[in-house]
């Protein structure tokens, strides 16, 4: 919340990093931000607190050029000092959902969430729910606190689930899906 520095590191030649912080033996709530020349700063939040170590978190980073080409497939186009958010959603067994609705809170007239569609998960302006992909892609949210909740099917809903939208910048989210009978 207050956007604290735990630690900081500088990734190899491949991409690989180590990081570790004091936790004073409590879980944290937090999220990894990485840079680069010629990418979209890009933060990630983990499906849970961080609790112990951590075997391998890929934070991944979009070119300055695919971001905005994302948002063309979408219909739109990306707007300055806005963020992007990219959801994975998953069930609780780990594989991706198809069937689910997404409603974000804190967005305006701009913001617009497209699902995933196809092999390749690319935003598709016409499909009404995440398909077998489980993609789902926020656009021009304002800087702040994203609330992202869902429903699916009829009858189920999903619990909401806090993140941040930063400007010009993208956020990863992965969701577990915990649906529940309305």
């Amino acid at each position: 919340g207050d956007d604290s520095v735990l630690a900081s590191a500088t990734s190899d030649s491949s991409g690989a990093y180590s990081v570790s912080f004091a936790t004073t033996g409590a879980s944290v709530t937090g999220y990894l931000h990485a840079a680069a020349d010629t990418f979209f700063p890009s933060n990630l939040f983990p499906p849970d607190a961080i609790q112990s170590n951590i075997g391998s978190l890929n934070i991944p980073l979009f070119s300055t050029s695919l971001l905005p080409l994302l948002a063309t497939f979408a219909g739109t186009q990306l707007i300055a000092g806005d963020g992007v958010a990219i959801l994975q959603i998953d069930d609780c067994a780990g594989d991706s959902m198809a069937g689910v609705q997404i409603q974000v809170t804190n967005g305006n007239a701009d913001t617009k969430v497209v699902y995933g569609a196809g092999d390749n998960s690319l935003p598709s302006p016409s499909a009404t729910e995440t398909d077998e992909g489980g993609t789902v892609f926020i656009l021009n949210m304002p800087p702040g606190p994203i609330t992202i909740s869902g429903t699916y099917g009829t009858d189920g809903h999903m619990h909401s689930v806090e993140a941040r939208s930063f400007a010009d910048q993208a956020t990863r989210d992965w969701i577990e899906a915990e649906v529940k009978p309305v």
